[in-house]
């Protein structure tokens, strides 16, 4: 068993945030424009085409939703009030999409593997615990009207184009409640203006005012920076004394029935309170920025893709292979329960762990960019010692939890 506390990490290669920010640069997105300012970039058509999401992929993607209640909506605009939601079914969508209703599916990438896993290299590229796609699909002359959200979004045009309107900035300093109840909205002709076209994307800081309003039909994928939010606090606290510790974590103790409604604390609940609260006081004032840090880590670490289901494999000596690309993988050294080192590969939802020796091997074959036989794997596996029935498991793991593709001939 892993240790989850990782030596050292080799990847994520930031391969799907280099893909979603060129011609611009990692470096100067997160250096210039990272919660600073908006960011523009013009792209072809084919861009995003690797992604294989249309508008009836939307629908089938919709579908796959089943009968959950909070996945789709769609925007209402009433006249004299601000622009309100209303959730809806899965069967629904199209027949709200066909009578002139823009519609939202929230957390799309959580049932569309490629969305899924393009958003979850991006999200280990950026350290960030929680990263997901939402999907807007809005007939002509519908969007949403001026206002800001709280997180950075990176918004993907994928199918038809879209108007934006948008601040150069975010809003300085950050207003502490939602953009609805804002009294003073900007004038659109303040503000910056562009068409999003199929291949476009546009980087928004949190915060940044903007509306959109589709010129043709719009597509569009959304990509939402959660950030750590609660999930830090969450996370550290879960490990305080008082939630694992004997006797902070003894029943509550009972209460008279007439002393429920009381106003004030009862007295015969105040001591486990009180020993409650100290608890907590002691462990927070105990932590560390490295309490926070590791803790902030772990939350990057735990995967949030999706989870294809593994696949039969029999990889031959003659079998050609090829890595899938759009999916990302990570690769970490780890201690066992005895002390050794191992490998841990994490990759579109999978975890699987491999011998420390296959360290390099594994390096190789994630970092081959063209068609391979298992014979050429083999071959140079040779050179760190590992003999065929290795390799053979080794290869057969990685294809059945889709590292690796095999090419049919």
């Amino acid at each position: 068993m892993s240790s989850n506390q990782p030596l050292r990490t080799n990847f994520p290669v930031a391969r799907e945030l280099e893909s979603l920010l060129a011609p611009v640069s990692v470096r100067e997105f997160i250096d210039d424009y990272a919660d600073r300012r908006a960011l523009l970039i013009k792209g072809h058509a084919d861009k995003f085409a690797f992604l294989d999401f249309d508008v009836d992929e939307f629908f089938a993607t919709a579908d796959r939703f089943g009968m959950q209640k909070d996945r789709l909506r769609i925007g209402l605009k009433i006249p004299g009030q601000y622009e309100r939601f209303q959730d809806i079914l899965p069967f629904q969508a199209r027949k709200f999409y066909e009578s002139g209703e823009t519609v939202c599916i929230t957390g799309v990438s959580d049932q569309h593997t490629a969305l899924g896993a393009f958003a979850e290299g991006i999200r280990l590229a950026l350290s960030i615990p929680d990263l997901r796609f939402n999907s807007y699909l809005s007939p002509y002359g519908k969007g949403f009207d001026v206002h800001y959200d709280n997180s950075p979004v990176f918004l993907l045009q994928v199918g038809g184009s879209k108007k934006w309107w948008y601040g150069a900035q975010p809003i300085a300093p950050q207003p502490r409640v939602p953009s609805r109840d804002v009294s003073s909205k900007p004038d659109l002709a303040t503000l910056e203006h562009c068409l999003l076209e199929t291949g476009d994307m546009l980087y928004l800081p949190g915060f940044t005012w903007h509306k959109a309003e589709a010129t043709d039909f719009s597509l569009g994928i959304t990509l939402s920076v959660r950030g750590i939010h609660d999930n830090l606090q969450t996370a550290v606290m879960h490990k305080s004394p008082f939630s694992v510790d004997y006797p902070l974590n003894r029943p509550q103790p009972p209460l008279h029935p007439a002393d429920v409604p009381a106003t004030e604390v009862p007295a015969t609940v105040k001591p486990f309170l009180e020993e409650q609260l100290q608890a907590m006081q002691d462990y927070v004032a105990a932590l560390t920025t490295e309490n926070l840090w590791q803790a902030w880590q772990e939350e990057v670490r735990t995967a949030k893709g999706p989870a294809p289901m593994p696949r039969n494999a029999n990889v031959q000596r003659d079998s050609v292979l090829r890595m899938v690309r759009r999916f990302p993988s990570r690769l970490s050294v780890s201690k066992n329960e005895q002390g050794g080192e191992m490998l841990i590969l994490q990759h579109a939802g999978h975890e699987a762990t491999f011998a420390k020796p296959a360290e390099n091997f594994l390096k190789w074959v994630l970092a081959e960019t063209n068609e391979f036989t298992a014979g050429d794997a083999a071959q140079h596996a040779g050179e760190t010692r590992l003999g065929w029935n290795e390799v053979g498991q080794a290869l057969n793991l990685l294809v059945s939890i889709h590292v690796l593709d095999e090419v049919k001939r």
